[in-house]
């Protein structure tokens, strides 16, 4: 199971219902047994924080201002293609 294997058995009955839902934290709050809304969220934020990850945190990787210019620049003058400005932005590929 992964990270998976770090939840406990109540945190992975949260995770299924969630995903039966969609996502959808007012779905949820349909199933009383999860609570309210603040409720939700904060047992999202603890299996988030479970699996390794830090909530509200973009895992991609930072570009700096500098590149992101370059790049902008690259693909203005034609050099480059709006997919590989993509990928060069998500720091994909040079």
């Amino acid at each position: 199971m992964g990270q998976f294997s770090n939840l406990t058995p109540d945190q992975v009955e949260f995770v299924i219902s969630f995903v039966r839902c969609e996502g959808k934290i007012n779905r949820m709050e349909q199933e009383e047994r999860w609570g309210s809304y603040p409720t939700i969220r904060n047992r999202l934020h603890e299996v988030i924080r479970k699996l390794g990850f830090e909530p509200g945190r973009d895992e991609s990787p930072e570009v700096d201002d500098d590149t992101r210019r370059d790049v902008i620049a690259e693909l203005e003058a034609g050099k480059i293609t709006a997919e590989q400005a993509m990928r060069m932005l998500r720091g994909e590929e040079e």
